[in-house]
């Protein structure tokens, strides 16, 4: 499959990150926890920072753009354990979804990408 096509095709998981960041960006109001600040400080900058780079995804297609987004969910899901939040507080299960969903994603198109030929949904299948 030709590098255009592929792009094309898994231009839904830069979306899909788009709206993750936005969600986490909104989510301080969302579940109330805006009050909270080094929460709800964490939540807008990563939220914004993922839906920074996923634009930048969404105009230019690089590479590098995808290992960013795994790690930036792999600091979405450290961060409350870092910074302190609560265990079962709303802002902790906001951080882990997030952070699960964008490494879920940038693994899919990683996956995508070095293995063109290959869909990945058919071999979970098997």
């Amino acid at each position: 499959m030709a590098q255009a096509a592929l792009v094309q095709k898994t231009r839904v998981h830069d979306w899909a990150n788009l709206m993750l960041g936005l969600g986490l960006f909104a989510s301080p109001w969302v579940y109330g926890y805006s009050a909270t600040t080094s929460a709800a400080v964490t939540a807008w900058a990563n939220g914004a920072v993922i839906m920074i780079v996923a634009a930048l995804a969404l105009w230019r297609f690089a590479e590098w753009e995808e290992w960013v987004e795994m790690a930036l969910g792999a600091w979405t899901m450290a961060a409350p354990f870092a910074l302190g939040f609560k265990a079962g507080d709303l802002a902790l299960q906001a951080f882990e979804i997030v952070g699960v969903l964008l490494i879920a994603s940038s693994i899919w198109k990683l996956w995508a990408l070095h293995h063109p030929d290959d869909d990945m949904l058919e071999q979970i299948r098997r």
